[in-house]
């Protein structure tokens, strides 16, 4: 039987939580492109009766096994509803349009050369259907969009995903691994950072709509609720959700800030001020170092940037380090370990060399720091464990720093098991993201003794359940308190 385990990095928010127009704009879509493409896919949601297929079924089936000539565009298209499609004929021509005259002025000749090859295997297929002229068109439209972007394909496909039931996310999420006895769910407040409002505002209702989902788990379900400090009363948002059924919270610098030292230029196009920032944070550091409440911190280049290719570097984990000094207790994990750049790194002098300047090697010195003994990290999202070659690159690092004495002895104790689902999902064998972990510490004599603590035994010391039982103890039910007591 598969080890226990406990996912200390996931999500179950949808197309609803995000503004979709802002972060279409952010990858280079324009502006009146990106408006109509968010109203199309945001009218899904909003129409019930008329939704897509789930596109999170498709992925739990793995149908692209079966089928690896069909990509998620193409699954969505033909999947569509007529009654979708009427409602949004409009629009869709429209941005079709658009679309097509910026691939005209943008693109290159293989990429259009590309997709009118793509295109001419695709059509026969919509042909048969009804609306088949919409499709086409929202089939192109999407395409080209993808190709226009910055990481396009990976966007457009991970939005696709989104327009699911937050029910249905948490269901496909369960069948994907069910020996785990624990999701942590990070929320996303993206109101501040992008053009545009996402369907659910993030006070109005994405924490109302958490908590059921948290409620109807059972306790199997735990909320990060998400901070920005660019709201003026962000720490008082986080006191009171900490209280209201949150179990801890998630801090996202790629949004555009810096836990601490935030510059002028940092924060340069938000009329933000970086003293009032860096003021805030630290508030809000001192509030959760006095709740003994566990912060997730994103730590590894790139993400959901608001300036991409730029504001991911907001990540760097050398900030946390001045944090640490004045909070040495704070409860923190460093989400995504650093990234994989710097742990799948080849095994030659240059990537030697990538190694030791990357985000991963701060990580392991602050989770090996006996001065922070809060500190913690996860691998959530690190694709290139998928490839062979990059996974026993990172096999061996990972075992160089466990027989690194007394200091790789305490990595072991701060190191756990996360997977960034959702996001995870567009890479295809994303279910056995556990079994590679457990293949590498089982054939590690010095990892392998450290497998349960990585994917069980580290999180609940990180989680500190019992506090956050007795702190939401009005508002847990029951059966929430009893399955979190049994755990802890």
């Amino acid at each position: 039987m598969p080890q226990r385990l406990i996912d200390v990095h996931a999500h179950v928010f949808n197309l609803g939580y995000v503004p979709v127009q802002g972060i279409l704009q952010s990858r280079g879509a324009p502006k009146i492109l990106a408006v109509l493409v968010a109203k199309i896919l945001e009218g899904a949601l909003e129409r019930e009766e008329s939704l897509p297929r789930s596109m999170v079924e498709w992925i739990a089936q793995d149908k692209r096994r079966d089928r690896p000539e069909l990509d998620g565009i193409t699954e969505f298209v033909q999947s569509a509803s007529p009654a979708f499609l009427e409602a949004h004929a409009r629009d869709i021509h429209e941005a079709a349009r658009r679309a097509d005259a910026d691939m005209k002025r943008r693109a290159t000749k293989s990429q259009i050369a590309q997709l009118r090859a793509e295109a001419a295997r695709v059509f026969p297929r919509l042909e048969p259907l009804p609306r088949a002229d919409l499709r086409k068109g929202l089939w192109d439209l999407l395409k080209k969009l993808a190709k226009l972007l910055d990481d396009g394909h990976a966007l457009v496909e991970w939005l696709l995903l989104l327009l699911s039931k937050e029910t249905r996310l948490v269901e496909t999420l369960n069948l994907a691994w069910p020996e785990s006895d624990l999701f942590v769910h990070h929320m996303m407040d993206m109101d501040s950072f992008y053009a545009g409002h996402p369907l659910y505002p993030f006070l109005d209702l994405q924490l109302r709509r958490m908590r059921v989902l948290s409620e109807r788990s059972g306790g199997r379900l735990l909320t990060f609720v998400a901070y920005d400090p660019f709201r003026s009363d962000a720490v008082d948002i986080i006191r009171r959700e900490l209280h209201n059924g949150c179990a801890g919270v998630k801090f996202y610098p790629p949004s555009g800030y810096r836990p601490i030292g935030n510059t002028t230029d940092d924060l340069k196009g938000t009329g933000q001020d970086p003293d009032v920032i860096n003021c805030r944070n630290t508030e809000l550091f001192a509030l959760c170092t006095k709740l003994n409440v566990p912060i997730l911190a994103h730590c590894s280049r790139g993400g959901m940037e608001r300036v991409p290719k730029k504001t991911g570097e907001l990540s760097d984990p050398s900030a946390w380090r001045t944090v640490l000094h004045s909070f040495n207790e704070l409860r923190l994990c460093l989400g995504h370990a650093g990234g994989d750049d710097g742990w799948c790194a080849p095994r030659t002098k240059k990537g030697e060399k990538v190694f030791a300047d990357s985000f991963a090697m701060k990580v392991i010195s602050l989770c090996s720091d006996a001065n922070y003994p809060n500190v913690y990290c996860e691998f959530g999202h690190t694709e290139r464990l998928f490839d062979e070659t990059s996974r026993a690159n990172f096999a061996g690092r990972l075992g160089e720093v466990a027989r690194n004495g007394a200091d790789g002895e305490r990595f072991l104790t701060r190191v756990m098991y996360g997977s960034d689902w959702h996001l995870l999902a567009r890479v295809q064998q994303y279910a056995g993201f556990d079994d590679i972990f457990r293949d590498i510490f089982r054939a590690d004599k010095v990892l392998a003794p450290h497998a349960e603590r990585f994917f069980r035994g580290n999180a609940l010391q990180f989680l500190n359940l019992p506090a956050y039982v007795r702190r939401n103890d009005k508002v847990l039910t029951s059966e929430e308190k009893r399955y979190l007591n049994s755990l802890a």
